[in-house]
């Protein structure tokens, strides 16, 4: 009786960890699309399609591709795209790389260093290395960090609302 109740407790535990990571999920897909809308891309990324690539397998790639089915950049169309290595990345708006994904930052930085292409990646500190925003959770929540100078290596016109300290943890 009481393996039952702890392959019970555990299959509840499982569940609720995998409703938690949807909801994440979806929570940084929706964050995703909502920074297209507080940041500047330079003028040559403003035609054709709005394109946001994923590195790797992510359920964010899935969130991201709902989204797309209904909404725009300005007058641009989302093409969500994933990718499977960083020799893979051709010119994107935006980059996500997943936690699973971490160790490529720096080759990803070295293949995206010359464009304006907003790296987000998902491990507090990664912008220090040159990331542009990075997702984390404290506290139990999912928070952003902005890192204002590399958005503005790449060409990138981050909007107040963007940088504002209720919604993100700010480095210069």
């Amino acid at each position: 009786m009481k393996n039952i109740f702890w392959i019970a407790s555990l299959f509840i535990v499982m569940i609720t960890n995998n409703v938690a990571q949807a909801q994440d999920d979806k929570f940084k897909a929706l964050m995703i699309y909502n920074f297209t809308r507080v940041t500047g891309w330079p003028d040559d990324y403003l035609q054709g399609n709005f394109i946001i690539t994923v590195l790797g397998e992510s359920a964010v790639f899935d969130e991201l591709n709902n989204i797309a089915q209904s909404k725009k950049v300005g007058i641009q169309t989302i093409e969500v795209r994933r990718i499977a290595s960083v020799g893979d990345i051709t010119r994107t708006h935006i980059l996500y790389i997943p936690s699973s994904q971490n160790a490529l930052l720096p080759e990803v930085l070295k293949k995206t260093k010359d464009n304006g292409t907003l790296v987000i990646s998902e491990k507090k500190g990664l912008t220090d290395p040159g990331a542009c925003i990075n997702f984390f959770a404290e506290d139990g929540q999912l928070k952003y960090q902005v890192h204002v100078a590399n958005l503005k290596t790449k060409g990138l016109k981050p909007s107040t609302s963007l940088t504002s300290p209720e919604n993100a943890v700010q480095i210069n």
